[in-house]
């Protein structure tokens, strides 16, 4: 126990003349600063699209949406498919297309394919969105759709003028007080969020990334110093622990660093809960790599796949984006990149979860091979380098 307590602190020492090591470190909070400064100087709000649409009870709408304050700044485009590749790209959170007959559908009382929604592939602010528009639509629909009731019930034969004025006026002073339909946002901490000209920063995808990076880069570094005779004062168990701790402290150090990121762009009881999982995702991807390597002799082939994980992770996980709502079947090469289980468990998701449990599992299980097994895989490492 004492030669593993010394080891854990020489590894921690050694981390301070790791220049990749350090420059990964100190990439996530120039990071954070650098989007915390964007945000404050080149932001204006949760972008949301709007189509032009000549419809009068349509067009009634989007003036009210354009000229609205809140949460959302609403942007108007005179052409579908800009607005579509404008919401793909995540310039836009969110792009709605009125009915070119709006009125006629309201008239008809169709209710069905009113607006149609386009949404971003990660985006969790649509149903909001959707919430301010159809407010807006309801205040723009609104006279004619009393109009309608006031002549066609048949209550009020030859006075139907009279009687939608004398309704009209007071719908219009209860409106005013806010009673009809409104939409109010209740901040918890008593002040406006501040404005995201970069909407839903990766943080947490760019976290997991880094934190795959560290583990994956310390076994590679672990190849070097079982080369090196550095295990060789420990027995088989306890240069097992000694190697697991060379990788899993870096982890805890990166993973420590994500936390620190996390603290600057959630409220403090998500971070936590963020650290936790972190945490678990991190001890995860250590014990499956460190198991994983035994099944590599040479550190080469283990090295080469790392380009591989990080590409298909940027592609098939969520890291920047959802491209499974995009690509159909994309969901089962997603699950074959460690960052989707901590991403999916962030999200509520029970398969992250179960899925880091199963990881974890798995290179435990590959450590407790026999040490045959470890000796003849150190021995082809040795002999093909």
């Amino acid at each position: 126990m004492k030669k593993l307590i010394v080891w854990a602190e020489m590894t921690l020492k050694r981390l301070t003349r790791r220049k990749g090591f350090l420059l990964l470190l100190a990439a996530l909070p120039l990071i954070g600063l650098f989007t915390a400064y964007w945000e404050q100087h080149h932001t204006q709000g949760v972008e949301i699209g709007l189509l032009q649409n000549q419809d009068p009870v349509a067009r009634a709408a989007i003036d009210r949406l354009l000229a609205s304050d809140g949460l959302f700044e609403f942007r108007l485009y005179e052409d579908e498919a800009t607005l579509r590749s404008a919401v793909e790209t995540r310039i836009l959170e969110a792009g709605f297309v009125f009915s070119p007959d709006l009125s006629g559908q309201l008239q008809a009382r169709q209710v069905r394919d009113l607006v149609r929604l386009l949404r971003s592939p990660s985006t969790v602010t649509d149903g909001m969105a959707a919430e301010v528009v159809f407010s807006q639509l309801i205040h723009a629909a609104s006279p004619d759709i009393l109009r309608d009731i006031v002549v066609e019930s048949g209550l009020f034969p030859g006075t139907e003028g009279e009687v939608y004025a004398r309704i009209w006026a007071r719908y219009q002073d209860y409106d005013r007080s806010g009673g009809t339909y409104r939409f109010d946002y209740e901040y918890l901490d008593g002040s406006a969020p501040a404005a995201s000209g970069i909407p839903l920063f990766p943080t947490k995808g760019l976290i997991s990334v880094f934190v795959m990076l560290t583990a994956w880069i310390s076994v590679l570094s672990w190849y070097r110093d079982e080369e090196d005779g550095i295990y060789g004062a420990f027995a088989v168990a306890g240069s097992r622990a000694a190697g697991f701790l060379s990788v899993f402290l870096p982890v805890v150090v990166m993973t420590l660093a994500g936390f620190l990121l996390c603290l600057t762009r959630y409220p403090a009881s998500e971070a936590f809960r963020e650290l936790a999982y972190l945490l678990f995702y991190g001890t995860a991807a250590a014990l499956f790599l460190f198991g994983a390597k035994r099944l590599f002799p040479n550190p080469v082939a283990f090295g080469a796949l790392m380009p591989v994980a990080l590409l298909g992770s940027l592609v098939a996980s969520p890291v920047i984006l959802d491209m499974t709502r995009l690509v159909p079947g994309l969901e089962i090469l997603e699950k074959l990149f460690l960052p989707s289980y901590y991403l999916a468990l962030s999200s509520g998701k029970s398969w992250g979860g179960f899925g880091l449990i199963l990881i974890a599992l798995t290179g435990g299980i590959l450590l407790a091979l026999p040490p045959a097994a470890r000796r003849n895989g150190s021995a082809g490492r040795t002999s093909s380098l």
